[in-house]
């Protein structure tokens, strides 16, 4: 089937973030990839490059693709398997957007026609890998990049099928299934033995390294002990003989040990006093020489152990490398010279080429200065300096190491493991003066486990191949029956009608299948019997229709000149009549129209929304009139509607519902904004004081029951101001109560300045005021502290000087300074007397004039 990307309803940063988690996971899946055996690997990065081109489509997929894997050439050191792998996405996506084929399919069409002869060409034509190596890279790849398709399509397949996200074809999901069931299994058992297998060769190999090196290591320490102590019979000697008599002992031990050139003895001046051969290669005596004294004899006269000096290149008689060793002669515990031996090697590399005979190990021997001084390894030069090419040393065990050397680019990996050692040093000679380093190449097991499984991964190739045919097959079989249904079931209600068809119902031998065709059968023959019947009935329906339709039309005749003459009437008519609809004026008489300002005809089709202060106030007209008009009721109300023109006016309405299925009302409205304004006039007169718009005692009484309520509900803390001033009466007598009654104006604007939203202010008469404090807090302290507070901010802002200019003269401006004394009561709940809540209020007052004046004082239940 044609794959398409999703469609899902996501934003560019949700694209984005679902992209980068899948090249992350992709990124993660290669690094932390299955290794079979020396640098072939099973990756999973592609998975997550074919959850992308699923998702996002071929573009986005090959990007995806790329990124995920640049990680190859970081693995492997070379290019081609990143090429590969991206273009395998990319081709995969065209393919499956032009053919009707399945993700693994185009997937396996992708291996066998393009990616393994591409294989071939970069691996075996480019960077000259063997055949046997390239057959096990090439059929790899192909494996692991079918089994990551296979299982990229399950996943995407399951989260569709979990989230909804497209239709799934069955007949695909059962042949990747069946698919998937078979290749687990060989690919679990192949990783597995290929594993076992490895490890069984790589331990075989370590343990023949760690015995050639234990051989050769014990051959080499008995040789050099022998000639050691050799030597030190003669420094024993050289501390009770003469040197005429030492000069025959001499003799004695180089005849006697072919491994000596030379043993000569010096005294502590290095003047030779002994030497055999008694004459050098011109015939000239050796005895009576004295040499340079040499770095390594400060050495020996501290330590006083013999010691393997520096290894030199032989000039007398053969141009090979030689060793000095030498003994310190001790008389009395004191240096008096020593004795030094040169020794030839030859025996030393016939002794190490006998006991590594049929053995691939390499060996090297160097000197303390790390000199080669003996190896079978021809491209090592005698006596030059014993280093390695760039690569990496890692341990390989506690006394092994292995050597991994660094390839050129545009490499295959294997190669680092075809060039690689495994790496066992010991120390030689009594201060370890000599290194013996023993290699063992990995490149025979690869060889082996190259040839080994390079037919078990063709065969596994072989049955994948297989069993992808055979799920393919047996899908198509299996969903035979299925797809007949389908096309059977297509438009069936037309089929069901058109009597010149015949069913034909396919027929199955699987048992689920079978009764879901026979379901089907059924419910066709009862669609049909169904479909007779309502013909019948469509029949009868269709005359008394025709029969109905003429009176009908009688009817609406009569009811059009009803509707007629009504509309004069409510035209005419001085009160407001409004037909409404899904809250939109349907007609509105010219009454209505001309109470809001409107030119006739202007309202019709416009949202009654307009026609009210705010959408808040709309709203909650309708919660209110709406549920009551539902219920055939009828609703009235007073409310403030807007004019035109922007001035508000106040409408009488009332409203009853005309039609309870298509919602259609009938309201009525009578303008009574005089009445409402001279209301409010009433009102204000009654609860407010005339000097300075503040609430009156009335008022106050109320708001301070109202309040002495809220406190008995949420249990917060209130209190009760008393505020009177203390320099009131000399304003009125010096200047009169014109003076008075600007300074009472002044304060009462003060005092709504200090003031929160909450708090009321109102004033008793004279210059008595009183602040009513509400929700102050739970706590009583803290209350009485909120309380103070604002008691004496009100006190500072009271205290402030005044200035009045009453006539507009500023020669004529009047100062004075007033301040005030306030007295606090505080509450909680109702079950206090108001009266009596004033009372104190009103006695703390007295008790801060009397204390002096220009202060606050709470009465005694509160302080």
């Amino acid at each position: 089937m044609n794959l398409h990307r999703l469609n899902l309803p996501l934003s560019w940063g949700w694209r984005c973030l679902i992209g980068s988690a899948l090249v992350a996971a992709g990124l993660a899946g290669n690094y932390f990839h299955f290794l079979i055996f020396l640098d072939v690997d099973f990756l999973f990065g592609s998975i997550f490059a074919m959850l992308a081109l699923q998702v996002f489509g071929v573009a986005w997929g090959t990007l995806a693709a790329a990124l995920i894997a640049s990680y190859t050439y970081l693995l492997w050191n070379q290019p081609y398997a990143m090429l590969i792998m991206t273009l395998e996405v990319a081709l995969v996506g065209v393919l499956l957007s032009r053919k009707a084929v399945g993700l693994v399919l185009a997937d396996t069409l992708y291996w066998l026609l393009i990616g393994m002869p591409l294989g071939y060409f970069f691996y075996h034509q480019v960077i000259a890998v063997d055949l046997s190596g390239t057959a096990i890279i090439i059929t790899k790849q192909a494996i692991n990049g079918i089994s990551n398709a296979l299982l990229a399509r399950l996943i995407f397949s399951g989260l569709s099928l979990r989230l909804g996200w497209q239709l799934r074809s069955l007949r695909e999901l059962f042949a990747n299934l069946l698919s998937f069931f078979v290749l687990l299994p060989m690919l679990l058992m192949l990783g597995l033995a290929s594993r076992m297998d490895f490890a069984e060769a790589d331990s075989h190999l370590r343990s023949g390294l760690r015995m050639h090196s234990q051989n050769a290591t014990r051959l080499l320490q008995l040789w050099l002990q022998d000639r050691t102590n050799a030597v030190l019979n003669l420094t024993a000697l050289a501390a009770s003989l003469s040197p005429a008599q030492m000069q025959e002992r001499l003799q004695q031990t180089k005849q006697a040990d072919h491994n000596f050139l030379r043993i000569g003895m010096r005294d502590t001046e290095s003047m030779v006093l002994a030497y055999a051969p008694a004459l050098d290669e011109y015939g000239n005596s050796n005895v009576g020489k004295r040499f340079l004294e040499r770095p390594y004899i400060a050495e020996l006269k501290k330590n006083l152990r013999p010691m393997l000096a520096e290894v030199v290149m032989a000039r007398i008689d053969r141009t090979e490398p030689v060793a000095n060793l030498l003994a310190p002669v001790l008389k009395q515990g004191h240096y008096h010279g020593y004795v030094n031996a040169v020794l030839q090697l030859d025996e030393l590399r016939e002794m190490l080429a006998r006991s590594l005979e049929n053995s691939d190990s390499r060996y090297t021997v160097l000197d303390r200065r790390g000199q080669v001084i003996l190896s079978n390894r021809p491209e090592l030069k005698m006596m030059t300096t014993f280093s390695r090419s760039g690569g990496t040393l890692t341990a390989a065990g506690a006394d092994l190491h292995q050597w991994v050397p660094a390839l050129p680019s545009n490499t295959a990996a294997i190669e680092r493991w075809r060039n690689s050692v495994y790496v066992a040093q010991t120390a030689l000679g009594s201060a370890g003066e000599w290194q013996l380093v023993m290699e063992q190449p990995v490149a025979p097991v690869q060889t082996w486990l190259y040839q080994r499984y390079s037919k078990a991964l063709l065969l596994t190739f072989l049955a994948l191949l297989l069993a992808l045919a055979m799920a393919e097959y047996l899908g198509h079989r299996l969903m035979l029956s299925l797809s007949a249904l389908g096309d059977l079931t297509r438009h069936l209600p037309q089929r069901l009608t058109n009597s010149s068809l015949r069913l034909a119902w396919p027929r199955t031998g699987m048992t689920e299948t079978q009764q879901l065709i026979d379901n089907f059968s059924d419910m066709a023959s009862t669609l049909l019997e169904a479909h007779d019947r309502q013909r019948q009935l469509s029949d009868s329906l269709e005359r008394k229709v025709n029969e109905r339709t003429h009176a009908l039309q009688q009817s609406e005749l009569a009811l059009k000149r009803t509707l007629q003459e009504q509309k004069a009437v409510l035209e005419n008519d001085l009160v407001g009549i409004v037909r409404v609809r899904d809250r939109h004026i349907l007609w509105a008489n010219p009454a209505f129209e001309t109470m809001l300002g409107y030119r006739p005809g202007e309202l019709a089709d416009t949202p009654t929304r307009q026609n009210y202060r705010n959408e808040a106030a709309w709203l909650e007209f309708g919660q209110a009139a709406y549920p009551v008009l539902a219920r055939g009721g009828i609703y009235r109300a007073q409310i403030e509607h807007v004019r035109k023109d922007g001035k508000a006016i106040w409408v009488d309405m009332s409203g009853a519902m005309l039609n309870a299925d298509t919602g259609e009302s009938l309201w009525a409205f009578l303008d009574i904004t005089e009445h409402k304004l001279l209301e409010d006039k009433v009102q204000q007169l009654a609860f407010h004081d005339t000097l300075t718009q503040l609430p009156n005692r009335q008022l106050l009484t109320n708001r301070l029951e109202q309040a002495m309520l809220a406190s008995k509900r949420s249990g917060l803390y209130g209190a009760v101001l008393f505020v009177d001033l203390d320099n009131f009466k000399p304003l009125n007598d010096r200047h009169g109560h014109e003076m008075g009654d600007l300074l009472l104006v002044e304060v009462a604007r003060r005092l709504r300045a200090c003031l929160r939203e909450e708090d009321s202010v109102a004033r008793l008469g004279g210059d008595e005021f009183v602040v009513l404090l509400t929700g102050l807090n739970a706590s009583r302290i803290d209350a009485v502290k909120l309380a103070a507070s604002i008691a004496e901010k009100i006190r500072l802002s009271l205290s402030q000087p005044y200035q009045f200019n009453p006539s507009g003269n500023t020669a004529k401006t009047v100062r004075h300074v007033c301040s005030a004394s306030i007295g606090i009561a505080v509450f909680v709940g109702n079950a206090a007397k108001q009266d009596a809540l004033l009372r104190q209020a009103d006695a703390a007052m007295y008790r801060a004039k009397a204390e002096g004046r220009n202060r606050v004082h709470f009465d005694g239940t509160s302080a």
